[in-house]
């Protein structure tokens, strides 16, 4: 019996960070080779805890992999593009 709640990190990002055709085929509900879900103010991204940049390189789209790097080398389990989030200049940002 677990003693405590179970933690994780989540980094969160303006929706401007992913390009909008791939939020259009997330919307959509395809089969994508990576773990998603979209909400209701934007889309969450899973993170495994692999070693990505070896096993995951090819599972998510280019637009955004530095992005999904990026949060795994900080320690997280999940990427928000929330629709009212700041956006991270240090990745590439899409005009909607």
């Amino acid at each position: 019996m677990a003693e405590k709640f179970e933690t994780y990190k989540t980094a969160v990002v303006s929706t401007a960070n992913m390009p909008e055709g791939l939020a259009k085929i997330l919307d959509s509900g395809t089969d994508m080779p990576f773990i998603y879900e979209s909400v209701e103010y934007g889309y969450r991204i899973w993170v495994p805890s692999d070693d990505i940049e070896d096993y995951y390189k090819d599972h998510w789209p280019e637009e955004i992999r530095p992005l999904m790097v990026q949060a795994f080398k900080e320690g997280c389990k999940w990427v928000n593009f929330d629709c009212d989030a700041d956006i991270d200049y240090r990745f590439k940002v899409w005009k909607w």
